[in-house]
């Protein structure tokens, strides 16, 4: 069960990959329905992303886009042989 605190790692990645298709950029409400996300959900998961340097804002545009790291980030979470799967007791 999710909490308020709680991220999805599926969701990570699909916004990932969607930024990452929008190399120059997307506003936020063109990436919550990209992926799905109501917007509150969505700004909720970028302010994560940016905490972690996966993400950079241009506040003159109003645009997200990905960053090297974030990149980094995109490809462990696919893996090699697909998706990362953790265990649901994984710590």
């Amino acid at each position: 069960m999710a909490t308020a605190d709680s991220f999805s790692v599926a969701v990570l990645r699909r916004m990932l990959v969607a930024l990452e298709d929008h190399g120059g950029g997307i506003n936020r409400t063109n990436l919550a329905l990209k992926t799905g996300l109501n917007y509150g959900t969505c700004v909720k998961y970028l302010r994560f992303l940016g905490l972690l340097g996966c993400i950079s804002f241009r506040h003159d545009s109003g645009h997200v886009s990905i960053t090297v790291t974030g990149r980094g980030l995109k490809t462990i979470l696919q893996g090699e042989d697909g998706p990362v799967a953790f265990p649901r007791n994984y710590q």
